[in-house]
């Protein structure tokens, strides 16, 4: 059995889902644990405490994490002048990636979502 939390981080809207999986011959059966938006008071909007900002974040997303076996995360691609998004996305990343003994796979979107089209609706 896998426990696979997945995150689509954002600044403003930060979701989250965690679910169990299992493969049953040549079929994957999963039960959905849960899925949430995260409060946006708890993730990074900005730069301007940087240690702390990634401190506050990290221990509130952490609990959710320690039974994972897999943490897959979308990584995110600033098209334009998006200020200190990426930064503040990237430094999330780079928490949970320290923090967790679970391995972590940053996907782009299109990755994602291509692979998912190929075999969804």
């Amino acid at each position: 059995m896998k426990i696979i939390v997945s995150m689509d981080p954002g600044t403003k809207n930060f979701a989250l889902s965690k679910l169990a999986a299992k493969l049953d011959g040549d079929r994957v059966r999963f039960k959905l644990l849960g899925s949430t938006m995260l409060d946006p008071k708890m993730i990074m909007g900005d730069m301007k405490d940087l240690q702390n900002g990634v401190r506050k974040f990290y221990d509130y997303v952490s609990p959710v994490m320690e039974d994972a076996t897999d943490i897959v995360i979308e990584r995110f691609q600033a098209r334009g002048g998006k200020g200190p998004v990426i930064e503040c996305i990237s430094s999330m990343i780079g928490a949970l990636a320290y923090g967790q003994d679970a391995p972590l796979t940053a996907y782009t979107a299109s990755t994602w979502k291509n692979a998912y089209n190929r075999v969804g609706d």
